[in-house]
């Protein structure tokens, strides 16, 4: 009875220590997935908005945590989007973001399984090209504001290497983009917003 006692108190202790992340842990993860925009472009010269458009893209995001306590972790979250369009051959869009971040996990002492909660705040860059008469294309830098969530699994107890599958909530604001072609005679404002939902599997690495 004793033992068991002793085995009962000292339990909190052990899992305290038997965590996937901690203080001073260095994580990198990336995945691949897929995400569903809804933008929408609203000329500046009249404030008139087009009806918002949805499309699907390829998303590629990587992200470097490094570990402050074993619940609490800071780093940047980078994000690659390729748009998927009608006609590839012509049209191509992507987008790339770099997202100072801040990540939560949930303290319940498992060595292999991690889950998380991540938000941030920062730079996003669009970029729309049509291959046609004169070569429009569209550009624009903003902001972008994201959380997300990943269930992270190690393949082995205290190991450096494991799987992950995430979902990550996005909404983009470009507040002054800019819609030229090779001519260099027409040039016009567009503004372009919109929320996107983005979700898929990777890797990822402790250090």
């Amino acid at each position: 009875m004793k033992n068991l006692i002793a085995f009962l108190f000292l339990l909190p202790v052990f899992n305290a220590n038997a965590q996937v992340t901690d203080n001073g842990k260095l994580l990198f993860d990336a995945g691949i997935g897929l995400g569903i925009e809804h933008y929408q472009f609203t000329d500046l010269r009249t404030n008139a908005a087009n009806p918002r458009d949805t499309s699907g893209s390829v998303q590629v995001p990587v992200t470097f945590e490094y570990g402050i306590k074993k619940w609490f972790g800071a780093g940047m979250v980078m994000n690659y989007a390729h748009y998927i369009n009608n006609d590839s051959t012509t049209d191509k869009a992507n987008g790339i973001d770099l997202i100072p971040s801040v990540f939560f996990h949930i303290p319940w002492g498992l060595q292999k399984l991690d889950l998380l909660a991540h938000f941030g705040y920062g730079y996003s860059h669009f970029a729309y090209r049509t291959f046609t008469i004169n070569n429009p294309k569209y550009l624009a830098g903003g902001g972008v504001f994201t959380w997300g969530i990943k269930l992270r699994w190690l393949f082995s107890t205290d190991g450096h290497v494991g799987m992950q599958f995430w979902y990550s909530h996005a909404q983009y604001k470009y507040p002054n983009g800019t819609l030229s072609d090779d001519t260099g005679q027409n040039s016009y404002h567009l503004k372009l917003d919109g929320p996107g939902n983005n979700f898929g599997l990777g890797f990822f690495l402790r250090f």
